[in-house]
């Protein structure tokens, strides 16, 4: 049986729409639709193409490794025809198409769901650029992207101190990364739903914990930081090795494990208020914090009170925008001040208050940066 285009274009344009928000509530709306009927334009596709593109958790919607495929044709194919129409209409297009710039992050951090697509809408606002925001599995992904120049920015956290811009023996040439500025600031707990009896880190004696977040997943080292003050070491937990920190969520949800670390700003409110999941009770000590702030650039602990649980340790560590140190100055200094006001509104949206000019700084926390981000900060704040 044949399929209507125009029918099937609506289906993939609302299925554009739940991968570009996350959200079935916000895709909805944009397309002045039920949330049932949206859903019901998922089915149609999945049944399309005999495959799975998405799991529907409440209003949160997470593409599958197909869906992401589909994702990246989808985008590949538009670019392909706005490319194809400006080769083609000649002087019939009086407005050229602009450069496309790609911003790449962790496609399992909440941050880069949630956040980094209303980002990339800002900066194409803002710059002569059109950007998007294509997830990547891992942070050494998003690494390789900038240096075989299949994406132009990134965002991750900060390697390690030890982390080297030497490429393996026979490698490729690249540009290093460098650190354009500092946008946000991620705060991680060890997190387990209440009712497993899970009250404390030393509660996690011999129980099964998510290890193992991922290719070079910094996360790994936080979470050494845990079980190191809290049952003497992993070697003391059962450890159920994750992909990523959406699969290490989805275990916890199964029961699989007991905990997990996880980005505070990626649980919702409403689980915490109904009393679903809490932070683990229990203190890192000052030498585990001065081990661990030696190779994370710019990472501090902070104790205290967290969803109504007391004595909760809570490891902070930046958010930076990346580019290759060879990237075009003046593009870059563009970018460091979009991404100030977007970043200075959404903190203050968040907490109440704006961040200093320096807290955008990466050279202020041991970064490496990109030159034109230290003459920016150095000279150009205010030109």
């Amino acid at each position: 049986m044949a399929i209507d285009r125009l029918e099937f274009l609506k289906h993939l344009r609302q299925l554009l729409a739940l991968f570009e928000t996350g959200k079935v509530s916000v895709s909805a709306r944009l397309f002045g639709v039920s949330p049932d009927e949206l859903l019901t334009s998922l089915r149609f596709l999945e049944a399309h193409f005999k495959t799975t593109l998405a799991s529907v958790n409440s209003d949160d919607v997470k593409p599958t490794a197909a869906g992401d495929a589909v994702h990246r044709y989808l985008h590949k194919a538009i670019d392909d025809v706005e490319r194809t129409i400006a080769e083609t209409a000649g002087n019939a297009s009086p407005t050229p198409l602009r450069p496309q710039r790609i911003i790449c992050g962790h496609g399992a951090n909440p941050f880069t769901r949630a956040v980094l697509p209303e980002f990339a809408e800002h900066l194409s606002r803002a710059l002569p650029f059109s950007f998007r925001v294509e997830g990547v599995a891992s942070q050494a992904d998003i690494i390789r992207d900038l240096r075989k120049g299949t994406a132009h920015y990134g965002v991750m956290l900060p390697p390690r101190a030890d982390h080297s811009d030497r490429p393996a023996i026979g490698a490729e040439p690249f540009s290093p990364e460098r650190a354009v500025a500092c946008v946000y600031s991620m705060r991680f707990a060890l997190i387990t739903f209440r009712n497993t009896g899970i009250v404390s880190l030393a509660d996690l004696l011999g129980q099964r914990v998510a290890t193992g977040y991922g290719l070079n997943s910094l996360v790994d080292g936080y979470l050494d930081a845990f079980l190191k003050d809290g049952v003497g070491g992993r070697q003391f937990v059962a450890e159920v090795p994750c992909r990523n920190i959406a699969e290490a969520m989805d275990k916890l949800r199964n029961r699989d494990v007991v905990a997990t670390l996880y980005p505070i700003e990626g649980l919702k409110l409403s689980s915490l208020a109904r009393g679903i999941v809490r932070p683990l009770e229990g203190t890192i000590s000052d030498e585990t914090i001065k081990s661990l702030s030696a190779t994370h650039p710019g990472l501090r602990v902070r104790r205290g009170t967290l969803f109504g649980c007391e004595n909760v340790s809570i490891i902070e560590t930046p958010l930076a925008l990346y580019a290759p140190a060879d990237a075009d100055a003046k593009e870059v200094t563009k970018m460091i001040r979009a991404s100030m006001t977007f970043f200075r509104s959404y903190i203050k949206h968040r907490y109440g208050a704006e961040p200093a000019d320096s807290y955008f700084d990466p050279e202020q926390i041991g970064l490496k940066a990109h030159p034109a981000s230290r003459q920016f900060f150095r000279k150009g704040i205010a030109a």
